[in-house]
């Protein structure tokens, strides 16, 4: 009977995976269609009827590099922001979460000016124009979730 145990925990593993990959296909599938791109369309509002403010204050120095078309990754990296620099190879998870949650948008606020501006705008109009439909890792729900957090916090 002790034998059966071990069977039937990896049974339920393989159902619980198997299970879960058939969401994430089925919402894929269910997201990446012209209905669902054009349920997100609609009216917008003038203005926001409150502006929270950002505890988290961005660097200004990481917007001195992003102005002058290079990104400092943490680990000492620069990545230049040319080509395609929404998806570059070979960095990691988090640094995709935070380029595509807009947390750079921190930075550039925190050196201000016309440039700042200018970059923010920049690159705020190039994601738009590369991922004006729904993307798997674009669109991941914490992805979202902390780009309208950055963007509002403006």
């Amino acid at each position: 009977m002790s034998n059966n145990v071990p069977m039937r925990n990896r049974l339920e593993r393989l159902r619980h995976d198997l299970g879960a990959k058939v969401r994430r296909r089925a919402g894929a599938m269910a997201c990446d269609n012209p209905l669902y791109n054009w349920s997100l369309g609609g009216s917008v509002p003038d203005k926001m009827a409150v502006i929270p403010t950002d505890s988290w204050p961005g660097d200004p120095e990481r917007g001195r590099w992003l102005c002058g078309g290079a990104f400092a990754l943490a680990d000492g990296m620069v990545l230049e922001l040319a080509g395609d620099y929404w998806e570059p190879e070979g960095v990691a998870e988090s640094w995709l979460t935070a380029m595509h949650g807009f947390e750079w948008l921190r930075d550039l606020r925190a050196l201000g000016g016309d440039a700042a501006r200018r970059q923010a705008r920049d690159m705020v109009l190039s994601w738009m124009k590369r991922y004006h439909n729904w993307d798997c890792f674009a669109w991941r729900g914490d992805v979202t979730g902390m780009r309208v957090g950055n963007w509002i916090a403006l």
